[in-house]
């Protein structure tokens, strides 16, 4: 399986780019960005993921789901997903697969999610603080506790790293 280490620099990644995602978000808050970037992590929403991330954790998502893209266009790499896709999706995973492989990052990453067990509603597990810097903790599908760590830049905190 590809390691989404992405939502590391998504997941988390620099510079707010503003394009899309939710504008009542109060960005000035760490818990509020963690909370939007889990929120759009669990509902496959790419357009608005990638405005809370640093622009390094961005390109590292995107490098993430092009990797999940170039599996999944061959059989023999994507075995883990596909056996995933078929168990979980039924008679449509032919279709969602071949939506990854001729779509972009929006494409794959709500592939990853209805492929993936998740909790119904993500929650935050813990933070540990730092001047400028935040790391939280999320319960992934499996159990284990996944850090996200979020940054400042000038009055607004985004991700730097978010690992699905």
């Amino acid at each position: 399986m590809v390691p989404m280490r992405a939502l590391t620099a998504l997941a988390a990644a620099l510079l707010l780019v503003a394009c899309g995602g939710d504008e009542g978000l109060d960005r000035t808050q760490p818990q509020a960005v963690f909370r939007a970037a889990l929120i759009a992590v669990h509902d496959g929403d790419w357009k608005t993921l990638k405005t809370l991330l640093t622009k390094e954790a961005r390109r590292e998502m995107e490098r993430d789901l092009a990797r999940l893209k170039r599996r999944l266009s061959h059989p023999e790499d994507g075995k883990i997903e596909r056996a995933l896709a078929r168990q979980r999706l039924g008679e449509r995973d032919k279709e969602e697969i071949q939506r990854v492989v001729d779509g972009g990052p929006a494409a794959a990453l709500r592939f990853y999610v209805l492929i993936m067990p998740r909790e119904r509603s993500p929650a935050p597990r813990g933070m540990q603080v730092d001047k400028l810097a935040r790391t939280m903790l999320y319960a992934a599908a499996d159990g284990t506790l996944r850090p996200v760590r979020l940054v400042q830049v000038l009055d607004k905190w985004l991700i730097a790293d978010l690992q699905l």
